[in-house]
């Protein structure tokens, strides 16, 4: 008889607790980030309300999505940020892709495309933007 279930068993439990620890590390920095009165439920309503709009099957493809260190997407802070920011649209949630290295070169190139109107224009969102990219860039070079 093998122990083959046991050991899957074991280690899908290893993971749902890591799973956990990220996502609780991650509500604790988006606290201290969304401090005002009722900030963090409202911001994270508006991640909820943008991914929430994704079809059933991409929603679960980017929800298995993870950083190279294993932080699932959607319990990151960085990512969470990027998403909450008010300049997302839906539409950009429904284009993003569904695994980690294509999610990696749309970053690059939205970093690329907006580094390159910056020279000629600059605004507030779009340097918002721009740091969010660089964190979310940086995440996955970690």
């Amino acid at each position: 008889m093998s122990d083959a279930p046991d050991k899957e068993s074991e280690l899908a439990a290893i993971a749902a607790q890591s799973d956990e620890r990220a996502r609780d590390a991650g509500i604790a920095a988006l606290k201290s980030l969304w401090k005002g009165e009722g900030e963090f439920d409202r911001t994270l309503g508006r991640v909820k309300e943008l991914v929430g709009t994704l079809p059933a099957e991409r929603f679960e493809a980017a929800n298995g999505m993870r950083f190279p260190d294993g932080t699932p997407l959607f319990s990151d802070p960085v990512a969470l940020q990027w998403l909450a920011d008010p300049a997302r649209t839906e539409k950009e949630i429904q284009g993003l892709p569904t695994d980690s290295r294509a999610l990696e070169q749309v970053v690059e190139k939205r970093i690329a495309a907006i580094e390159a109107a910056g020279k000629y224009q600059r605004n507030d969102a779009f340097e918002r933007e721009l740091q969010h990219l660089y964190r979310v860039r940086e995440r996955f070079n970690t």
